[in-house]
């Protein structure tokens, strides 16, 4: 699989993109509010669901 865009191929880079919207880190604003726990998993879930797949596809 080859891409120019493959730092948005590699899952850490996607957690922390996610992370960062959602709040979770507060780099840009301290403000936000943490997400609520059961959307959290949510959340997570399907970040995991979407790595896997990403890394199912490149292999």
């Amino acid at each position: 699989m080859t891409t120019n865009n493959t730092e948005d191929l590699i899952p850490s880079a996607f957690f922390n993109r996610i992370l960062l919207q959602s709040g979770q880190y507060s780099s840009s604003n301290p403000q936000q509010p943490l997400l609520q726990p059961d959307a959290e998993k949510l959340l997570v879930n399907l970040a995991s669901l979407f790595a896997q797949e990403l890394v199912s596809k490149s292999s």
